[in-house]
């Protein structure tokens, strides 16, 4: 059986560099970029990626095959990161977003820009490919919901979800939370950047760890530097997201505390993280089973969409009395 083709759209962040590579693998003598198109440094995910690619026998045991997928076609927002990609990876550039959508059998849209992700993910939805889209899902709730129904006209299966959702241990981590802590009573999640592209994956770990969660009530604090929300939930539970702006490296704390017990959860092994989301990835093309369901994607994207209203919202308030 051949291996399935992937399509990918888009490499203005560092993910179609860990993604492809992971996948493909990476061609000793082909550097590592340092810096993104933007100018800004690539910091430690793609030191993860590295040490995954040259390192992932002797550092961690699970095992994480990719035989049966290969990346085939790239369409690069810039013409010198498919240059290097295309190097480094074996993959064909194209000239234009649909064509990353011919003669592939799913498609991943990793376009950094969330407004363009209805544009971007409408070609292959269209062709029903399934379909993974980057976080942002989209820019706004109106358009999170028009890829939804495009994708159900279509009878294509997607999904948009954070790599954190694939952190070894996560699960785990979760089921003992409830079943031998007495479950969350709140919940203080540190992330890196700001909370316009950033916040989303906060989000996603806290619905990840937090069954059965109601947003009542949205609190924000916008800073020069620093974002932060607190989320009351009910059953009096809260959530702490900070995003912590400007950062020298990529890092993700959680401080959770339950009815018995205090916790410090960290993410860590990215390059074991973003390969277990992508076998997922990989196993969905197949299946047309989708790793995160779609009602969970849209709520998600709801409530990264409410907290974004107020933290703009108290962005302007900050202004009007200056």
């Amino acid at each position: 059986m051949r291996p399935r083709r992937i399509g990918v759209i888009g490499t203005a962040n560092t993910h179609a560099y860990e993604f492809i590579g992971i996948i493909n693998g990476w061609r000793d003598g082909v550097p590592l970029p340092e810096r993104l198109s933007t100018g800004l440094p690539t910091g430690i995910m793609h030191e993860a990626f590295g040490t995954y690619l040259r390192d992932a026998a002797r550092l961690w045991p699970e095992s994480i095959s990719f035989d049966d997928v290969t990346v085939t076609r790239l369409w690069p927002e810039n013409a010198g990161e498919g240059e290097l990609i295309a190097a480094a990876c074996g993959v064909q550039i194209v000239d234009e977003p649909a064509d990353a959508t011919q003669d592939v059998d799913a498609v991943m849209v990793l376009t950094e820009d969330p407004h363009l992700h209805v544009p971007h993910s409408a070609y292959s939805l269209d062709a029903r490919l399934p379909t993974f889209v980057d976080k942002p899902l989209a820019r706004d709730i109106e358009q999170a919901t028009a890829i939804a129904t495009r994708a159900e006209a279509s009878g294509t299966p997607w999904y948009s979800c954070s790599t954190l959702r694939f952190q070894p241990g996560i699960d785990a981590l979760r089921e003992a939370l409830h079943v031998d802590h007495g479950g969350v009573r709140s919940l203080y999640i540190q992330c890196p950047l700001r909370a316009q592209l950033y916040g989303i994956h906060g989000v996603e770990l806290f619905r990840t760890l937090v069954k059965d969660a109601s947003v009542q009530n949205i609190h924000a604090l916008s800073t020069e530097l620093t974002e932060v929300v607190i989320l009351e939930l009910d059953g009096n539970r809260t959530v702490t997201l900070a995003n912590n702006g400007l950062v020298d490296r990529m890092s993700y704390v959680a401080v959770i505390q339950t009815r018995m017990s205090d916790h410090l959860w960290k993410a860590q092994d990215f390059g074991l993280m973003n390969a277990r989301f992508l076998r997922s990835f990989a196993d969905f093309t197949r299946t047309g089973r989708a790793p995160v369901d779609v009602d969970e994607c849209l709520a998600s994207f709801t409530t990264s969409a409410r907290i974004l209203d107020e933290l703009a919202a108290n962005r302007r308030q900050t202004r009007s009395m200056a």
